[in-house]
């Protein structure tokens, strides 16, 4: 649960550093007309966005999904020793 707890706490660290660097003021050195889109308002910028942050989640969960099942196997070992002694006996 620790780990789940790190790679959340990563994700919103890395999703909150992202969008205070998007928004930081800049100098607008000239007019934007209606022609010109900005990059970041195309439709396929934020589909592929979408796209890379799904398949993030699902690379984390899905690691920590299959070491968490190869840590909790347990197996049991039996070890019997027997041992025998010949004895002569002459009757």
């Amino acid at each position: 649960m620790k780990k789940l707890g790190r790679q959340t706490f990563f994700l919103s660290f890395l999703f909150a550093s992202a969008t205070t660097a998007l928004a930081q003021d800049s100098t607008v050195t000239g007019v934007l007309t209606n022609d010109e889109a900005l990059w970041y308002m195309q439709p396929w910028v934020w589909i592929a966005g979408g796209i890379a942050i799904l398949l993030i989640l699902i690379a984390l969960f899905s690691k920590s999904g299959s070491k968490n099942k190869a840590t909790s196997r347990t197996d049991k070992v039996i070890i019997t020793k027997t041992i025998r002694t010949e004895t002569d006996v002459d009757d």
